[in-house]
C-alpha cells in the first residue's frame, strides 16, 4: 500500500516537460504566416550612426512570389536626391538556390551584377547587407531549438542556426526568438565568421493584412559600431499584383 502511494504522489508532484517543437516546423510556421504571393509599398530607411546626422531615405518596392519559388524584389530610391534613381533587383528561382542580385546608379547609366561575395557588403552604406534583402537568411544553415524564454511580456521559442565554417553564408550562427503564440519572429541576433555577435534585427511592430503578417517597422543594429538602420513601411498594398516587367534588367536601368 505504500508503495502504491509513493507512486502516486510521484505521478502527480513530478514537473510535466512539454516536448520543444522541430526547428524546422516553426521556421515553416513563421515563413506561412508572412506569406503573400505580391506587394507593392513604400519603405523609409533612417540610418544613424554615432556623432551623425541621421540619413533618411525613400523607396519604392515591388515583391512577388509563388510560395518561395520565383521570388521577385524590385526597389528604387526616390530621395535624397543624390541616391534618386538608385534601384535594386534580386531574382530568386527557388528556395534553395543563391539569389541573383543586380545594383543600378543612375550616374553609370547600367546595371551591376552583384557576385556572391558582395552579398555580405553593406546595402547603400546602411547596417543591411546585400543578401539580407533577398530572403536567404535561413539557406544553408542547421536549425536547432535551444529552450523557451521570455522576451519583455512574450513567451518565445529560441531557435539556433549554425552553419560551417566555410560556407557561403552571410553569418556563422543566428539566434532567433519566436513567439511562440503568434509564430512570428521577434528579433535575430547574428554572429560574424569570427563568432562574434555583431549585428541584431528587432521586431519593433508587426501588422496583420488580410491574412498575413508584415513588419511595419523594425531596427537592424551594429552591435560593434555603434550604429543602426531603422526601416519604416510607410504604405502597403497586398492586392496590386507587380507585372512580371518591373523584375526586369530593362526596367531596372530605366532609372524611373
Amino acid at each position: 500500500m505504500k508503495t502504491l502511494y509513493l507512486t502516486v504522489l510521484i505521478s502527480f508532484s513530478a514537473p510535466s516537460f512539454a516536448a520543444l517543437p522541430e526547428a524546422n516546423v516553426l521556421l515553416d510556421n513563421w515563413k506561412e504566416a508572412m506569406y503573400t504571393p505580391a506587394e507593392t509599398s513604400k519603405i523609409k530607411m533612417t540610418i544613424t550612426r554615432p556623432g551623425q546626422d541621421s540619413i533618411v531615405r525613400e523607396a519604392d518596392v515591388a515583391y512577388k512570389s509563388n510560395k518561395g519559388q520565383d521570388t521577385k524584389i524590385f526597389m528604387r530610391f526616390s530621395t535624397p536626391a543624390k541616391i534618386k534613381g538608385t534601384a535594386f533587383l534580386s531574382l530568386k528561382k527557388s528556395p534553395t538556390e543563391n539569389s541573383d542580385q543586380w545594383i543600378y546608379f543612375p550616374a553609370y547609366k547600367k546595371a551591376r551584377r552583384l557576385s556572391s561575395r558582395k552579398k555580405t557588403d553593406a546595402f547603400l552604406d546602411s547596417d543591411f547587407n546585400n543578401g539580407d534583402i533577398s530572403f536567404e537568411y535561413h539557406l544553408g544553415y542547421t536549425f536547432k531549438v535551444l529552450r523557451e524564454d521570455k522576451l519583455g511580456d512574450k513567451a518565445v521559442y529560441v531557435v539556433e542556426g549554425t552553419s560551417p565554417a566555410d560556407a557561403d553564408t552571410l553569418y556563422s550562427k543566428q539566434i532567433l526568438y519566436i513567439d511562440r503564440d503568434t509564430k512570428l519572429n521577434l528579433r535575430s541576433d547574428f554572429y560574424n565568421k569570427k563568432g562574434e555577435l555583431f549585428k541584431e534585427f528587432i521586431v519593433e511592430k508587426w501588422g496583420k493584412y488580410t491574412d498575413h503578417w508584415a513588419i511595419d517597422s523594425g531596427i537592424m543594429r551594429d552591435i560593434i559600431n555603434k550604429g543602426e538602420t531603422k526601416i519604416e513601411f510607410v504604405s502597403r498594398n497586398t492586392k496590386k499584383m507587380p507585372s512580371d516587367s518591373q523584375f526586369t534588367l530593362v526596367h531596372l536601368e530605366r532609372g524611373e
